[in-house]
């Protein structure tokens, strides 16, 4: 395969940065020189996600430089994850503010326990309710 029907190969796909064949007979000779070299200059992405995978068989050796999707998926869920466990917080902190229970305990819960801690606190009120005589 010539190199603008290799070159055709990696423009087409979107997560590969960097592509590097070595001939293995080749590279025998001049091990740092690569027979040919794909490089996307047209974006910057942060080395947090990227990620380097090599290929070798008898005949040849890749290099790719690849956007690591799995990196990124954890860091979103780690963002998202941070923007529900506060706002989920500050909407309970309001909830116990206007039920007159904001009381240490209750706030620790909250906090410590999330969701978890917020039924604990309805079960509570519950509770309580069922206790006052009608």
């Amino acid at each position: 395969m010539n190199s603008e029907g290799i070159e055709f190969l990696f423009v087409e796909e979107s997560f590969v940065l960097r592509t590097s064949l070595y001939n293995a007979e080749l590279r025998k000779s001049n091990p740092q020189k690569p027979d040919f070299t794909f490089e996307d200059n047209k974006r910057w992405i942060p080395a947090l996600f990227k990620r380097e995978l090599y290929y070798g068989t008898d005949q040849y050796f890749v290099s790719l430089e690849v956007v690591d999707v799995r990196t990124i998926g954890f860091f979103l869920f780690a963002i998202g994850s941070t923007i529900y466990y506060v706002l989920f917080t500050v909407w309970g902190l309001i909830q116990l503010y206007h039920a007159n229970r904001l009381k240490l305990i209750w706030v620790l819960g909250l906090v410590v326990l999330n969701v978890v801690g917020y039924v604990l606190f309805l079960l509570k009120s519950k509770r309580d309710i069922s206790k006052i005589p009608r």
